[in-house]
């Protein structure tokens, strides 16, 4: 059931395998998914300079999710933002 879209996800977290899991299950549903991935704020700051249709955002070494959101802010950029909360999942199986 792909379609011919293209998404640019930007994913924030510790592990790359999960970012690349991500993009796994969404290939079903996008032709082409350009991955950008990181988990330290020097590197958001510089990869927020690309278009991006969604952030998603799991664990990083030096920032929180609320860190994150005040940056966007700041850079006055339109993109969505999508906090998984990873404890949450974890605990509840």
């Amino acid at each position: 059931m792909a379609t011919n879209t293209t998404l640019n996800l930007l994913v924030i977290d510790s592990d790359q395998l999960y970012a690349e899991h991500l993009v796994s299950l969404l290939s079903t549903y996008y032709s082409d998914i350009n991955l950008g991935f990181l988990d330290a704020k020097s590197e958001l700051l510089r990869s927020l300079r690309h278009q991006w249709d969604v952030l998603l955002f799991g664990r990083a070494y030096d920032m929180t999710f609320t860190d994150v959101v005040g940056i966007v802010q700041e850079q006055n950029i339109d993109l969505p933002l999508i906090c998984l909360d990873m404890d949450a999942s974890s605990s509840a199986g």
